[in-house]
């Protein structure tokens, strides 16, 4: 009786765990990418079927492709669509479009696509270069992407088509990127939420935006369809600067409700050069609800000459900026050039004389700079900016200052981080 007992008791346990089975989630797979025994292509089919493919081993739930240690791909196909959550850890891993093909697309309201320390270069397409995502979510981390064209709209690198999701960019760089079709374009960046049925918040952190170039929208980016299509978009802690367009806005075109919020931006040296719109750095339009708080928005043209940093409609929120020369977005609380020094990587530095050092409150949550140094840096706890409360005081724009004692993260002229 004892015997029959236990074996009931083991078949049930047996029925238990074979009925359990299809709800657990399914152990992550790691593929390796040599670029020979398992290529990239082979790679992303693995990983959105779940079956092994050439040489690549089976995908298992959410996978992560780890290519070798700064491999060159040079596509001769378009990528399969990625329809499943998928990490790529790139480890300083180039892929080159050959000015030939896009270089990854997103396209399932369920996936996830996570790109690390990659960099995108030479891809081309009619929307978004190297990343075209038509639905599901976007994380971008410690990337560059360069020389990447779109041919019809969206973004000559990244283009975000419309839906819910999340779009997070962090430490990455976007350099001499463009779009070269009329309409609504971003050289860098285009985020449309128009037809939005879901939520989109979008983030951009410790990042870089130069050289990039539209014939029609935002030099560096654009972002449309805001606020009434359920849309945020965030930027801290970076640096937009020498970005072109031929209309609407050197360096962010925005159109349509927001919130749009600029926290400790320096963005400068942009241009419009037609002048339509009027906007050097910034144009808004369509009632957007908009936010800039301890930013430098400086010297930026209209024409390659007129200074007018930012154009359009009166800001929401303008406290402790620097620049806002000659628009109807309202008045900084400092006008003065800002003395910035000359650009060392991804940023400029603020010159030992320069009226942003300890200028303004500091931002609740904005512990760090775009270096990822303390903020605020001199930690002196004085009233350095005379508004009465002896508390420490943080720089405008996107990087504190070097100060005595500090512990810093200084790059070199040439390296490519932020």
């Amino acid at each position: 009786m004892k015997k029959l007992l236990r074996y009931f008791v083991k078949m049930s346990l047996v029925m238990a765990v074979v009925l359990l089975m299809p709800l657990l989630p399914a152990l992550a797979a790691s593929i390796a990418v040599d670029g020979t025994t398992c290529t990239l292509p082979n790679a992303i089919t693995a990983a959105n079927t779940d079956t092994a493919t050439s040489g690549c081993t089976a995908g298992s739930g959410d996978d992560t492709l780890n290519l070798g240690s700064s491999l060159s791909i040079t596509l001769t196909a378009a990528l399969p669509t990625v329809t499943t959550t998928i990490t790529i850890e790139g480890n300083s891993s180039t892929i080159d479009g050959d000015d030939s093909y896009r270089i990854l697309h997103l396209n399932s309201s369920s996936a996830t696509l996570t790109v690390k320390n990659l960099i995108f270069q030479d891809g081309s397409a009619d929307k978004g270069g190297a990343i075209y995502r038509e639905a599901g979510s976007l994380t971008i981390t410690s990337s560059t992407f360069n020389r990447n064209t779109s041919t019809n709209g969206g973004g000559g690198a990244v283009y975000w088509d419309q839906g819910a999701g999340t779009l997070s960019i962090t430490g990455s760089r976007f350099t001499n990127n463009s779009a070269t079709a009329s309409g609504d374009t971003a050289g860098a960046l285009s985020v449309n939420t128009t037809s939005n049925t879901g939520t989109n918040t979008s983030t951009i952190t410790n990042s870089y935006f130069s050289g990039n170039s539209a014939d029609s929208g935002g030099g560096a980016m654009d972002a449309w369809g805001y606020g009434t299509r359920n849309g945020s978009l965030t930027i801290t802690n970076s640096t937009i600067a020498g970005n072109a367009s031929n209309t609407y806005a050197g360096g962010i075109d925005l159109w349509g409700g927001g919130p749009v919020t600029l926290r400790h931006v320096t963005l400068v040296n942009n241009n419009n050069i037609g002048g339509i719109s009027m906007g050097g750095g910034i144009t808004i339009s369509g009632s957007l609800d908009m936010h800039i708080s301890n930013s430098i928005i400086y010297g930026n043209t209209v024409f390659g000459t007129a200074p007018i940093d930012c154009a359009g409609e009166t800001l929401e929120t303008n406290v402790g900026n620097l620049g806002l020369s000659n628009g109807d977005c309202g008045t900084a609380s400092v006008t003065s050039d800002p003395k910035l020094g000359t650009l060392r990587g991804s940023y400029y530095p603020l010159g030992s004389d320069s009226p942003a050092i300890d200028a303004v409150d500091c931002l609740t949550g904005i512990t760090t700079d775009q270096r990822g140094n303390t903020r605020p840096s001199d930690g002196n706890g004085m009233d350095d900016n005379s508004d009465g409360v002896d508390t420490d005081e943080c720089d405008i724009g996107a990087i504190e200052a070097y100060a005595v004692n500090a512990a810093i993260t200084v790059d070199s002229a040439d390296d490519n981080t932020t």
